[in-house]
């Protein structure tokens, strides 16, 4: 919205899409970042939302067999995982 007052400009290496969600924990704002709508409609694909749903449901122990769930290449889902925790869409952290 500053940008839109004229109250700053754009960086080129800003994404150009941004969507604010509420983090419910801490009641403070987060970004969620695409580089463009094609880009963010790809990571929210049914086919990408699927796999948080066999994560919960299906408690896979690796990222292969997540990938074997999903009927998957494990390097696909590994790089979808990346490029949604660098949009600010999930959190990756290491198993036990």
């Amino acid at each position: 919205m500053a940008v839109v007052r004229g109250e700053r400009k754009v960086d080129p290496n800003e994404p150009k899409i941004w969507i604010k969600r509420r983090n419910t924990e801490a009641s403070s704002e987060t970004a969620i970042r695409f580089t463009s709508l094609e880009a963010g409609a790809r990571l929210l694909s049914a086919q990408n939302r699927e796999l948080p749903r066999l994560i919960v449901t299906r408690e896979p122990r690796s990222v292969s067999e997540l990938a074997d769930m999903a009927h998957r290449a494990p390097r696909n889902v590994q790089r979808t995982h990346r490029r949604r925790s660098v949009a600010g869409i999930v959190r990756l952290s290491l198993g036990e």
